[in-house]
C-alpha cells in the first residue's frame, strides 16, 4: 500500500473504533494490533522511500568528480533542470522533506499510541470500578440467599 492509503486506513480504524456508553465522545476502543500493524507498515513504507531516495542520491555524480560535463548533465526525463548542480539540490530538498514527513508521522504515531494508552488506562479504571460493583452485588445476593431458607422454613412450618 502507498503511504497515503495507509494513513487513510489508520484514520478509518481510529474513527471507526467502538463507542461505549462509559467512554467520552472523543474516546473509542480500537484494535491495538491492527493500529500497530498499520503504523509498522507506514514506518516500513517511509523507510523504503527514504532508502530509495538515498540510493539515488549516492548514485548521482558529484560535481567535484573528474567526469566530463556531459556526464554531469541532467537526464532528459528530468524537466526544468538547467544546471548540473540543480538536480542535486532538488534531491537534497526532497530528502529534507522526506525526513520532515517521517518525523511528523512518527510524532503522529506517538500521539495516537499515547491516546490509545490513555483510553486503555481509563477503560481499566472503569472496569475495576465495575468489578467492585459486581462483587458487592454478589455479596448482597449471597447474604439475602443465606437468610432466605430460614424464611422458607417459617412459611412451611405454621407452628412457629
Amino acid at each position: 500500500m502507498e503511504l497515503m492509503e495507509l494513513l487513510d486506513t489508520l484514520e478509518k480504524k481510529v474513527l471507526g473504533g467502538k463507542q461505549l456508553f462509559f467512554l467520552q465522545k472523543n474516546e473509542a476502543i480500537v484494535n491495538k494490533t491492527e493500529i500497530l500493524d498499520l503504523l509498522e507498515a507506514i514506518h516500513r513504507n517511509i523507510d523504503e522511500k527514504y532508502e530509495a531516495l538515498k540510493h539515488r542520491m549516492d548514485e548521482e555524480p558529484r560535481p567535484d568528480s573528474r567526469k566530463s560535463l556531459k556526464a554531469l548533465a541532467p537526464e532528459p526525463n528530468v524537466q526544468g533542470v538547467q544546471e548540473p548542480g540543480e538536480g542535486r539540490e532538488i534531491i537534497l530538498d526532497a530528502k529534507r522533506e522526506a525526513l520532515d514527513i517521517k518525523q511528523e508521522i512518527d510524532e503522529y504515531a506517538v500521539t495516537v499510541l499515547e491516546n490509545l494508552q490513555l483510553t486503555v488506562t481509563k477503560f481499566r479504571r472503569k472496569l475495576g470500578k465495575l468489578d467492585e460493583i459486581i462483587d458487592m452485588s454478589k455479596e448482597r445476593l449471597e447474604r439475602s440467599a443465606h437468610y432466605a431458607p430460614a424464611r422458607e422454613e417459617e412459611i412451611n412450618d405454621p407452628t412457629s
